[in-house]
């Protein structure tokens, strides 16, 4: 039986939810990205592009990894640029990419010390109810891993 990763605590990122800039009518609204993220079980993120959400904390107070072999190949072939790779689906979830997750996770817990990982799941453009299943499943698989 696996070790219980219990010393990493997991949040996420604007760019799980397809957001690249500060302001795009193809993102997710900063609101719902904030609600998903809470939704998702996640306790933390990173702030995203500077001008998405914003930045009085009083205002936001109110309100509150991995790629794909196949597809890496190919954009590596092909000279692709990281914007256009997302695009094509290069960003998977674990443990379906690479590199091997497992191995760093039980490294990290054996370092005997409370640790944070955002876990960034690179979409742009998205569909909006992409987003959350595919943030609850990320935030699950180190739990599935012996957690």
């Amino acid at each position: 039986m696996a070790p219980a990763l219990d010393r990493i605590r997991i949040g996420s990122a604007p760019d799980s939810w397809g957001v690249r800039f500060p302001d795009d009518p193809l993102q997710v609204p900063w609101e719902r990205f904030l609600d998903e993220v809470a939704e998702a079980g996640c306790s933390w993120t990173e702030p995203g592009p500077y001008g998405y959400r914003p930045t009085d904390p009083a205002r936001l107070t109110d309100e509150v990894k991995q790629v794909d072999p196949g597809i890496l190949a190919g954009v590596v072939e092909d000279g692709v640029p990281f914007g256009p790779a997302v695009r094509r689906g290069m960003m998977c979830e674990p443990p379906t990419g690479v590199p091997d997750l497992e191995p760093v996770l039980v490294a990290a817990q054996g370092l005997g010390v409370e640790l944070f990982a955002i876990v960034e799941q690179d979409m742009y453009p998205c569909e909006p109810d992409r987003p959350l299943p595919t943030a609850v499943r990320t935030r699950d698989f180190p739990r599935s891993r012996g957690a």
